[in-house]
């Protein structure tokens, strides 16, 4: 969130082994067109690249351990994932439905 926008970073699974990112702004007004405001939607472009390049590698570390016969879910950090993978287990053994 910038004063003027609000920049939404999306990565959403292909396959196994591929993702594709998409990033959104969303601007207030006429903001996006404003030239006040391009130096500022410059360096947070900038900035928002960069946190989403840390992002990616932590998110590619997770996809690795998932892989691996020794992975657990950790009682905090992998408490959403667990949550997630039974809501999908259930809908595709019929659950949900």
């Amino acid at each position: 969130m910038f004063p003027p926008h609000a920049r939404v970073r999306l990565i959403l699974p292909q396959d196994a082994e591929n993702s594709h990112r998409h990033i959104a702004s969303y601007h207030i007004g006429d903001s996006a067109c404003d030239p006040a405001f391009f130096e500022m939607c410059q360096k947070s472009l900038a900035a928002s690249l960069q946190a989403g390049a840390e992002d990616d590698a932590i998110c590619e570390a997770v996809q690795r351990a998932r892989r691996s016969p020794a992975h657990f879910y950790s009682p905090f950090w992998g408490r959403v994932h667990l949550d997630c993978n039974r809501m999908v287990l259930g809908d595709l053994e019929g659950e949900g439905r």
